[in-house]
């Protein structure tokens, strides 16, 4: 009688433990987690800086939404160098709408979201066209501190071109109209949301016909991260049919990648006319 319930208790025991894994294993897995970084803090990408609202938070939650179950986007905004010690130390993790003119290393990158450029902005009373970094070399020029221009590096470190730096596209705009600046430099992205929010700001400023070059923003991995990348490239090469993404970039003045410029180009540049 004895044997018999022990019998039967290591039955149980057995039965409770087969449950209990069956449990376990069909519990869905927890996402990965994966850490979003983003240098650019001002509009339109960081439009407040407490909450971090803007277009990365719109693009992080959209790509959570996505891969829903399988990864988690979390936004930070880091200071350019600390994310370039960042990326050389080997730190897992995404550049959001990283330019697809900086960065030099094993990365890999996604398919583009974003068709950008770098703007010349001058005064109406004294505009200023870009016909090569020449026409730099005599002038002040304002931009972002932080950021670097590759279209005009070589004339920067050279000397022949001389960059006074800010730290908001804002704070380059008021230097410009206080005539402390003859032009400021800043992407297109940014020029396309300050004349969206603020048209009669627009009002005294001059574009270049000519811009100093042209680029794209991507999702950049880390080095290793091939199945992340692949996963979110999926996603991206969707977002530009998708109505909801596409309200989502109008809301800041933009439009997805290779619909944001005419092939050609205009007579005249779009924002002059505003």
């Amino acid at each position: 009688m004895l044997a018999m319930q022990k019998r039967h208790l290591s039955t149980r025991r057995a039965v409770l433990a087969l449950m209990l894994a069956l449990s376990a294993g069909s519990a869905p897995a927890a996402p990965r987690e994966i850490a979003a970084w983003t240098y650019l803090d001002s509009p339109p990408y960081i439009t407040d800086p407490v909450s971090n609202a803007g277009l990365m938070r719109d693009l992080v939650d959209y790509l959570n939404q996505a891969l829903a179950g399988r990864y988690h986007y979390t936004l930070a905004v880091i200071p350019r160098a600390r994310l370039n010690l960042m990326l050389e130390h080997g730190e897992r993790g995404v550049v959001l709408l990283a330019p697809s003119v900086v960065f030099d290393g094993p990365y890999l990158r996604s398919d583009a979201l974003l068709d950008d450029r770098q703007e010349l902005l001058s005064r109406k009373d004294q505009p200023i066209e870009y016909h090569g970094a020449g026409s730099l070399n005599q002038i002040n020029l304002g931009g972002m501190r932080g950021h670097s221009y590759p279209f005009i590096q070589a004339d920067i470190d050279a000397g022949r071109v001389h960059v006074h730096r800010a730290q908001s596209e804002a704070a380059l705009l008021k230097m410009l109209m206080a005539k402390r600046l003859d032009a400021v430099t800043m992407a297109g992205t940014s020029a396309h949301y300050l004349a969206k929010i603020s048209p009669e700001a627009q009002a005294g400023l001059h574009y270049s016909q000519t811009n100093l070059g042209r680029f794209s923003r991507q999702l950049m991995f880390q080095a290793g991260m091939q199945t992340e990348r692949d996963a979110v490239n999926s996603v991206v090469r969707a977002m530009a049919d998708d109505p909801v993404w596409r309200a989502t970039l109008a809301r800041y003045g933009l439009q997805p990648a290779a619909r944001l410029h005419q092939a050609g180009g205009a007579p005249e540049h779009p924002l002059n006319r505003q």
